[in-house]
């Protein structure tokens, strides 16, 4: 799902998630992120939202996530995938239940070295460096 920031345009905007509104600071920094792989659906409410969501007057997400109800026999995914700059990523889920109940269970999990690294963006230079390469550039 993503992040959630908490800015003063954010501020505006209700986050829902099974029906409990999320009223805490969200970020991958700060908190716990929902599997994407672990949602069923998403409503975005745009414009007036209706007077159950309360003060929030831009926007409302509300967010359901997946269930194993109904899954008689358990079902599930193992996703690994590795990328650039040492990322790897790996991922589980199960569902499993019965006609009255239902589980679903999802894990997720990223290491990277470059998390709180600025990127590095190919064609631009710093000024010490332009010096070094003999740019005639002012800075």
């Amino acid at each position: 799902m993503g992040s959630f920031t908490d800015s003063a345009i954010t501020r505006r905007i209700r986050f829902s998630v099974d029906g409990q509104p999320i009223t805490d600071q969200q970020s991958k920094t700060f908190s716990n992120q929902i599997p994407v792989d672990s949602i069923q659906s998403m409503e975005v409410i745009a414009g007036a939202p209706p007077a159950e969501y309360g003060d929030k007057t831009s926007l409302v997400i509300k967010v359901t996530t997946r269930s194993g109800l109904g899954q008689t026999k358990p079902t599930g995914s193992i996703t690994t995938s590795y990328g650039s700059f040492g990322s790897a990523t790996g991922g589980a889920n199960v569902a499993f239940g019965g006609t009255k109940w239902g589980n679903f269970i999802a894990v997720n999990g990223l290491n990277t070295g470059r998390f709180l690294d600025p990127p590095e963006i190919p064609g631009f230079s710093t000024p010490k460096e332009m010096r070094k390469m003999g740019s005639t550039a002012s800075t």
